[in-house]
């Protein structure tokens, strides 16, 4: 091993290791999905299910705390595409921004 790919390693690591919790993420939340829309006897199943990735990283990225807190310096995320309203409440429930009963939307 090089010196630099020894000195990389632990940033391939770190960056696999996020890279694995936000594929986790993206599971709960796709198994959120399906439970908001089976819960509410809705469709657009294919809309929430393309955003998924897309709403978690605009989410990681985020001060959630700030968000959370209500700060006039707090990060907003504004979505429009409204058939991908189940994904967009998914991501926030993983992100703790939503209460805890989550399929009982409507």
């Amino acid at each position: 091993m090089t010196y630099t790919e020894f000195t990389l390693y632990p940033l391939i690591v770190e960056a696999l290791d996020k890279n694995i919790a936000l594929v986790e993420k993206a599971l709960n939340v796709r198994r959120n999905i399906l439970k908001i829309i089976h819960s509410a006897q809705a469709s657009h199943l294919g809309s929430s299910m393309s955003v998924v990735e897309m709403l978690i990283s605009m989410y990681s990225v985020s001060d959630v705390k700030k968000i959370l807190a209500g700060t006039k310096d707090r990060d907003r995320i504004i979505v429009s595409k409204g058939h991908a309203a189940a994904a967009t409440y998914a991501v926030m429930h993983e992100f703790g921004l939503m209460g805890k009963e989550i399929h009982i939307i409507r």
